[in-house]
C-alpha cells in the first residue's frame, strides 16, 4: 500500500479490473441454520440489500 505501491498492468487480473473501476469479490459462503455461523449471517444480512 501506500503512495509507492504498484502492480503490473496483466489483462484479467484483479488489479486490471481496479483499474478499470471495477471490484473483486470473494464469494462468502455462510450456513444460515448454524448457530456458529449465526451472529455472522444476522450481520450481513441486515445490511444487505437486494434489486429487481
Amino acid at each position: 500500500g501506500g503512495a509507492e505501491a504498484s502492480h503490473d498492468h496483466t489483462e484479467g487480473t484483479d488489479t486490471a479490473a481496479w483499474d478499470a473501476g471495477h471490484a473483486s469479490l470473494t464469494p462468502l459462503t455462510l450456513t444460515f441454520s448454524s448457530s456458529e455461523h449465526a451472529d455472522l449471517a444476522n450481520n450481513v444480512a441486515r445490511h444487505t440489500t437486494t434489486t429487481g
